[in-house]
């Protein structure tokens, strides 16, 4: 084989194990997988793993370890790799999913999984992976925490008013649910009042925050969310970049004349995040004059208007962005009608 031009570990995780496929490719473009091996998912598995990499890998040339973001059974590992100082690539599943359609692949086992994701390391040029700073850790698991509580409070809010109003309606029943329905709310007032104790710990954080609530329709819960999600913006290095990321890029389907698909955003991305802005959006357009007329420009001939209510979301986010970065308040006054949102310090 002609001098390598990379290294890859393609790894395929679960709960209990993972496949680890080591390749390399050449100058010439030759893929070479030299061998696969199965370890456990514990720092005993790591280490042997590390082991097993060592005698294969050319120290000369660059090594990279790729994996999926398969829940949160990669963390262990990723953050393994990552204080050992090597380099680590996380990739969403549906981009490998895509990538393994186009090699037109027969089968599917871990095996060949894991070596679909070392063939993506060696032939792309991905983005390192950086782990959530501690802070913001704890922030997104409170308000995910928060946010499937919201949702059972409005299945128990739900299954109250089919009780109250149902004929010769249970009373044990109906006081079980205002029971549950207290619990869980008292439950979601504990975790707003530890996420609002976990900001005032960190005076920069706390005015970044108090910054990005200038925006009518944002409340810091809104804000802690989408700060929480994207680890503070760390990652995200342009406005396209955090649109594809939120889900709330365009897709559009068209070819030719005989194919016209309908227009739609691609929501594949950051849920959380198009979850909590969608109230902000409709309270935004509601109360302030320069979103009122983007919505309503945006809505203008469309047969429904959710069309500019994800305008908003997108605009919202943009925005909020756009503020963090620059570290200013929002001035609604200064902005002009239609036209993107002007930011002042």
């Amino acid at each position: 084989m002609e001098t390598l031009l990379k290294q890859c570990v393609g790894i395929d995780i679960a709960k209990a194990s993972f496949k680890a496929c080591f390749a390399c490719i050449d100058l010439s473009q030759n893929l070479l997988f030299k061998s696969v091996k199965s370890f456990d998912n514990t720092e005993e598995g790591f280490i042997k793993m590390i082991t097993w990499m060592s005698n294969l890998y050319d120290p000369s040339t660059r090594l990279t370890f790729v994996m999926e973001a398969t829940g949160v059974y990669y963390e262990n590992l990723a953050f393994f790799l990552h204080h050992q100082e090597l380099n680590v690539s996380v990739i969403l599943p549906n981009k490998i999913n895509s990538y393994a359609k186009s090699l037109e692949l027969k089968s599917k086992t871990d095996k060949i999984d894991s070596k679909v994701i070392a063939r993506i390391g060696l032939e792309r040029n991905l983005n390192a992976w950086k782990p959530v700073s501690p802070q913001f850790r704890i922030l997104k698991e409170l308000t995910r925490e928060r946010e499937n509580l919201m949702r059972e409070k409005l299945q128990v809010n739900n299954q109250l008013h089919s009780k109250s109003y149902a004929f010769n309606a249970n009373k044990s029943s109906i006081k079980r649910c205002n029971k549950r329905l207290k619990f869980i709310e008292g439950q979601i007032d504990e975790i707003e009042e530890e996420v609002r104790r976990v900001v005032s710990k960190d005076e920069t954080l706390k005015e970044k925050i108090k910054k990005l609530e200038s925006i009518r329709g944002i409340g810091f819960l809104t804000a802690v969310t989408i700060v929480a999600e994207t680890n503070g913006f760390a990652l995200i290095n342009n406005k396209q970049q955090l649109v594809s990321y939120a889900g709330l890029d365009v897709v559009e389907k068209e070819s030719g004349t005989s194919v016209k698909g309908r227009t739609r955003i691609s929501k594949r991305g950051n849920s959380h995040i198009r979850r909590v802005l969608h109230f902000p959006a409709l309270s935004a357009v509601k109360y302030a004059s320069p979103i009122k007329s983007f919505y309503e420009r945006v809505n203008q001939n469309k047969a429904s208007k959710l069309i500019g209510a994800i305008a908003v979301q997108r605009k919202l986010l943009i925005l909020m962005y756009t503020m963090w970065k620059n570290d200013t308040y929002y001035i609604e006054e200064l902005e002009k009608p239609i036209e993107s949102p002007i930011i002042a310090a």
